[in-house]
């Protein structure tokens, strides 16, 4: 336990040494209690904003709202992660899944900034706030992506720019599909 703690601190001092560790230590627990702190983050910090643009939630929403958004963003991460699994695979990575999806949901740790974040912003009020909290997530996104690279480095043992492209593979999937779908149909209903 003391080392899968050791794991998460390091995550945010030393991130690829961190991901490093993922080889020889199992941190299943840390990554689980680390991705659901950062989705109910996620899902409070966003519920905060919401009350402030429109006046309240109501105390019975909120719970639901919360619950709603934690195991969506749980499904997300399981799907992504397959993804990412399935693209570090074609780009000549050789890794488990279960050492992956422990390093990816570590690699959500910068999200569970959201809900400080938003209580920093909320003085400011109306959409100023929420402009803030949109610019905060992003570079919490961006944050988080740069330390999913380096779990794709570490776990599956290939070069940046490799890890790079097998991190990217899933959004551009995710991405094109709907776009595709979209030109399909349009087709056949030009035809």
């Amino acid at each position: 336990m003391a080392l899968s703690v050791d794991v998460a601190y390091a995550i945010m001092t030393h991130p690829a040494e961190a991901m490093r560790k993922l080889r020889t230590v199992k941190a299943t627990g840390v990554a689980a209690a680390t991705l659901l702190g950062a989705l109910v983050s996620v899902a409070v910090g966003v519920a905060v904003i919401l009350t402030l643009l429109t006046g309240g939630l109501s105390v019975f929403v909120l719970p639901v709202y919360v619950g709603l958004s934690v195991a969506t963003g749980a499904a997300a991460w399981l799907f992504v992660g397959g993804l990412t699994h399935a693209a570090a695979g074609v780009m000549g990575g050789y890794g488990r899944i279960g050492k992956f999806l422990s390093a990816y949901a570590l690699a959500m740790m910068p999200f569970a900034l959201c809900t400080p974040v938003a209580l920093i912003v909320w003085p400011v009020g109306g959409w100023a706030a929420l402009a803030l909290f949109v610019v905060a997530c992003v570079c919490l996104s961006l944050w988080s992506w740069l330390l999913t690279v380096a779990g794709i480095m570490e776990v599956y043992g290939l070069s940046a720019g490799a890890a790079l492209v097998a991190s990217l593979l899933p959004c551009v999937l995710i991405w094109a599909l709907p776009v595709l779908a979209f030109i399909t149909i349009s087709a056949a209903l030009i035809m």
